[in-house]
C-alpha cells in the first residue's frame, strides 16, 4: 500500500513523521530564519510570492497491523510504504470437502 501526499518546497530535514498509539502523524515546519528572510528581501515588500510555505500537519489513524516500511522525497512527493500483516491464524484456511461413495471410503481430491 502506497500514500502519497504533496510536500513540495519542504527538504526531508523539516518534515517529521511519527507514529504513536497507531497515530500516524506527518507535519512539515519551514525554518523560521528562511521564511522572515523571504518575507523582506533587500528592503524589498512583496505582493505576491506564489507558493507560500507554511507549518502543516495531518494525522491519521491506523489498524494495529499496519506498518510503514519506508518513506521517500522525490520531487515534492513524499510516499509513505505500508505492509499490512496478518497473522497466520487469521488468514482464510481451506477445508478439503470429502466424499463417501458405496464402500464407506472417502476420496480426496488435492488440485495443485
Amino acid at each position: 500500500m502506497l500514500l502519497t501526499l504533496k510536500a513540495i518546497q519542504f527538504p526531508n530535514h523539516e518534515l517529521d513523521i511519527s507514529v504513536l498509539n497507531n497515530q500516524l502523524t506527518l507535519s512539515g515546519k519551514p525554518k523560521v530564519e528562511e521564511t522572515e528572510a523571504n518575507e523582506e528581501k533587500d528592503g524589498i515588500k512583496w505582493l505576491h510570492q506564489g507558493i507560500r510555505k507554511s507549518d502543516f500537519s495531518l494525522s491519521f489513524r491506523l489498524e494495529h497491523r499496519i506498518t510503514i516500511q519506508q518513506a521517500n522525497l522525490d520531487k515534492g512527493l513524499l510516499t509513505l510504504q505500508f505492509t499490512y500483516d496478518i497473522p497466520e491464524q487469521e488468514k482464510p484456511q481451506k477445508i478439503a470437502i470429502g466424499v463417501q461413495n458405496e464402500s464407506g471410503r472417502i476420496l480426496e481430491h488435492n488440485a495443485a
